[in-house]
């Protein structure tokens, strides 16, 4: 399965210009959450019980609903023990490091990709 990089980077940028809005304890503002969120086909429930705020899904353009945490992994193209660790091992700072290396490891790959020589001049 291949990385949700540009959904990565919008959370990525998200956590990080609004770190008072990242809260990996809460469906709302954890990485599934923002996942759903900035996806913009999806949107978090509201259940009467607010612990079980976020916890479910629905798809605005089905009516298919899901599981936060198993929607936002097939939105990010993330393998069944990556979401684990993602979603319910990492604290905030953990999380924000997973999705920092997984986007330096697309650009590295990128750039290996291109097969340029690293600061050789062509005129």
């Amino acid at each position: 399965m291949s990385h949700n990089i540009p959904l990565m980077r919008m959370i990525h940028r998200q956590i990080i210009s609004n770190p008072n809005n990242h809260d990996q304890g809460d469906y709302r503002l954890c990485v599934a959450g923002w996942a759903i969120k900035l996806d913009g086909h999806w949107g978090l429930l509201r259940l009467d019980a607010e612990i079980g705020a976020g916890i479910q899904v629905l798809d605005f353009r089905t009516g298919e609903t899901g599981y936060t945490d198993v929607i936002a992994a097939r939105l990010l193209g993330l393998v069944p023990d990556e979401a684990h660790y993602l979603f319910q091992v990492a604290d905030n700072h953990a999380a924000v490091a997973w999705l920092e290396d997984a986007i330096a490891t697309y650009d590295g790959r990128i750039l290996d990709a291109l097969d340029w020589p690293i600061g050789e001049v062509t005129a």
